[in-house]
């Protein structure tokens, strides 16, 4: 009897034992079941919160694509205006090289056909100078030519002049002067008649030297210009 009480206590005692263990089991699995769902919810969260950052990621990533496709757009556009600044610095750099080239082409030429006009000019002027200075030694060969044939009659005419008063004077002498000179009469009319030749010959020697020595040696007129440069005088 004694057995069969142990027994149904012991029974009693397993029976509540199990379902302690039970219960326990039960509240671990509840318990495994909350953890395991916070866990979940944890990771869940965790996952959103990861989806969350990997979307505001993703947009930043887009919005700096974005502002780097812009700034990119803007670099280029602002590589073509320099491209296009550049060329037309290019074109005027040019187009100013060329027009001072041209000048100073122009510039050359001018400054040689000064000097070749300038040359031309010199040549005329010495060709001028050598034309004026052989006239101007004919006219002084004429002048002293002239002042030598002017000093041999001018002696002459003295000489004539000193005779022709002689002359006169003879004529003037009375008939008492003439019987004084009775052993030269027979020379006299010889030598009166030598002495009008002489003058006739001196005066026609004047005329013949103011009337042709004159006219074949005139003035010199200054020659032409040559017809090289109008310039010249």
């Amino acid at each position: 009897m004694r057995l069969e009480q142990e027994r149904s206590h012991l029974l009693t005692a397993h029976l509540q034992e199990t379902q302690e263990l039970k219960e326990e089991v039960r509240r671990l699995k509840t318990q495994k079941s909350a953890t395991e769902l916070q866990i979940q919810r944890e990771e869940a969260r965790a996952l959103k919160e990861a989806c969350v950052r990997s979307v505001d990621m993703n947009q930043n990533y887009s919005n700096m694509v974005s502002s780097l496709k812009e700034e990119n757009l803007a670099l280029k556009e602002a590589c073509v205006r320099f491209v296009d600044k550049n060329q037309k610095y290019s074109n005027i750099v040019v187009e100013s090289l060329q027009r001072a080239m041209t000048a100073l082409e122009e510039e050359r030429r001018l400054k040689d056909s000064t000097i070749r006009e300038m040359e031309e000019n010199l040549l005329c002027k010495k060709r001028n100078l050598r034309r004026q200075a052989e006239t101007q030694s004919r006219i002084l060969e004429a002048l002293n030519d002239a002042n030598m044939d002017l000093e041999a009659l001018n002696h002459r005419m003295k000489i004539l002049g000193a005779m022709n008063s002689r002359l006169h004077d003879d004529e003037d002498d009375d008939d008492d002067e003439e019987e004084l000179q009775t052993g030269t009469q027979d020379q006299e009319p010889y030598q009166r008649e030598e002495m009008e030749e002489n003058l006739a010959e001196a005066w026609a020697q004047w005329d013949q030297m103011m009337g042709i020595k004159w006219n074949c040696k005139p003035e010199p007129v200054p020659p032409p210009p040559c017809p090289c440069c109008p310039s010249c005088t």
